[in-house]
């Protein structure tokens, strides 16, 4: 509730008083801003990106595992 009595204010500010706010141009297409696709092509990747892309998905998983863990052995624990 707290962000809606934050926003409001913000975003209708310009419709009650006689100031402007500055707004970003954004563009009317959801579509890339360079010259290429929304897709990549993996193999494109380095050995040594992939190599070192390893070590923080290992602890990731070790830590969504153990998190996982941890929170159903304290829902279902006696109280």
């Amino acid at each position: 509730m707290g962000a809606n009595y934050d926003l409001t204010p913000a975003a209708h500010g310009d419709n009650i008083t006689a100031s402007t706010i500055a707004t970003l141009d954004v563009p009317d297409a959801v579509e890339p801003s360079a010259d290429r696709g929304w897709l990549i092509n993996p193999a494109d990747c380095p050995a040594w990106a992939i190599v070192l892309a390893i070590v923080p998905a290992l602890i990731l998983t070790v830590l969504f595992f153990f998190d996982h863990n941890v929170s159903s052995l304290l829902a279902q624990a006696p109280e």
